[in-house]
């Protein structure tokens, strides 16, 4: 397991950082989102409406068929748990760190509005771009504030930040300086979920993630369908 990492202990690294960072990048894949951001499930009767957000995750970066991405796969099991019709809108970019999402947010205040469940999944781009404990705390409940403000009815699911030197593409002196970075940026976001009472957080753990690289997506960096699958039985599991 990465040690606790403050930015201070990295400063001597960052050079070796940026040329593997670089490295990265040249080697892997750009993927696509999902095409498919809506979708709706069952016709009689008031549905249920989910709202997923935020980064590459929650847009279905590398999952081929639109029917396995985690929104997909969420609304399909509300559908079936509670045969009630399920409404589902996506609004999530590639690279949104949480004050990008929180802009998503007020972007689209009049579609939460109704919303009964709101699924957000950010942070690994706050651990990547090795954003500090004090600001990620900041922007998160800034971002899980206007959340319940804009979403009123609905329950909130957070996603935790994965375990960052699980990921194939992050090999080295990254996947170790990542790891231990985002693992103090989970501990910092499960304090300040625990503040927000209908924010239900959801724990990310090394056994949650595909055990080989073939459980990833092509890049090496995104879930796979059977990794989103597993996810949305996680906030399945959260909403009780």
């Amino acid at each position: 397991m990465p040690p606790r990492l403050p930015l201070p202990v990295l400063l001597p690294l960052l050079p070796v950082l940026a040329a593997q960072g670089r490295d990265v990048r040249r080697r892997t894949p750009v993927l696509p989102p999902s095409q498919v951001t809506s979708g709706r499930l069952g016709e009689e009767g008031e549905p249920i409406r989910l709202v997923v957000l935020g980064d590459s995750v929650a847009a279905g970066t590398g999952v081929a068929d639109p029917r396995r991405t985690i929104s997909a796969e969420l609304a399909r099991r509300l559908h079936l748990r509670h045969r009630r019709p399920v409404e589902w809108r996506v609004f999530a970019t590639s690279g949104l760190d949480a004050v990008g999402v929180r802009e998503l947010v007020v972007e689209h205040a009049d579609d939460l509005a109704s919303a009964s469940v709101v699924l957000v999944s950010v942070g690994v781009n706050d651990a990547k771009d090795l954003h500090s404990v004090r600001r990620w705390s900041r922007d998160l409940d800034a971002l899980l504030s206007q959340v319940e403000r804009n979403a009123p009815h609905a329950r909130v699911l957070l996603l935790g930040i994965p375990p960052m030197e699980a990921f194939p593409a992050l090999t080295g002196t990254l996947g170790w300086a990542l790891g231990g970075r985002s693992r103090m940026l989970d501990r910092a976001g499960a304090r300040v979920a625990a503040d927000h009472e209908r924010v239900r957080r959801i724990a990310l753990r090394p056994d949650d993630l595909p055990g080989s690289i073939e459980g990833f997506a092509d890049d090496g960096f995104h879930p796979g369908p059977g990794a989103h699958e597993h996810l949305a039985l996680k906030a399945l599991a959260a909403l009780g």
